[in-house]
């Protein structure tokens, strides 16, 4: 198109997918390869974010040639379940030691914010609690299902918690760091295939004490 023909463009990214609206003339970047569509319609999607190039089937003319659009997935339901799998970075070392080479023992804990509208008090409900990992300020926590109704009320923007904190068998656990988060952000901010160390989607923790990087976070199950 020429520029005076060129529309604004949205951009939006939910589950793993990139949506864009409204373009006439777009390229859209993946890995190495790039996809051009001629649009006349209103709305445009990616395939799913990967790794690899995409097949010669993904792409379309530059004449006016359009990709079906995979509808955002829905909410979930009643009986569904969340898969999600955390893993941190560069956790603050709370942990001394005999010569300062002990590290942390990190685990963490992923809570729910519930609060008495007729009070006003807020209050955190724990929801899991995860292994912790010895020795290790780059923890790669096992993946979890959870009752996508008792994670969020089976709402996505729900407000959570991930606090992460040092295990110890013989005094009180220590707060390494949090951050509040919802199961839309995790799903948005999940980690590019393959890559377990995704920094730039990562979720910073308070007081620069490391980094929360969603490995897996998917609706699965339900009717």
């Amino acid at each position: 198109s020429s520029p005076g023909n060129e529309r604004s463009v949205e951009i939006q990214s939910y589950g793993g997918r990139i949506y864009i609206h409204a373009v006439d003339s777009l390229q859209v970047e993946s890995g190495s390869s790039a996809m051009t569509a001629g649009a006349s319609s209103s709305l445009f999607a990616s395939s799913s974010i990967s790794s690899h190039a995409p097949s010669s089937s993904q792409h379309s003319s530059q004449g006016g040639g359009s990709m079906t659009a995979p509808s955002p997935p829905p909410p979930p339901s009643l009986g569904s379940t969340m898969k999600l799998q955390l893993r941190g970075l560069d956790m603050k070392n709370v942990e001394g030691g005999l010569l300062g080479l002990n590290r942390s023992d990190c685990y963490f804990a992923l809570e729910k914010k519930l609060i008495d509208h007729s009070s006003g008090i807020t209050r955190w409900k724990p929801i899991y609690r995860s292994n912790h990992i010895k020795d290790s300020l780059n923890p790669y926590w096992d993946a979890f299902y959870v009752d996508a109704e008792m994670l969020c009320n089976l709402d996505l923007d729900w407000p959570l918690r991930i606090v992460v904190l040092d295990h110890d068998k013989k005094s009180r656990h220590k707060e390494v760091g949090s951050v509040e988060v919802t199961p839309s952000a995790m799903m948005r901010q999940k980690s590019a295939d393959g890559n377990n160390a995704d920094r730039d989607n990562a979720f910073q923790l308070n007081n620069g004490a490391g980094r929360i990087c969603v490995l897996a976070a998917d609706i699965v199950g339900g009717p």
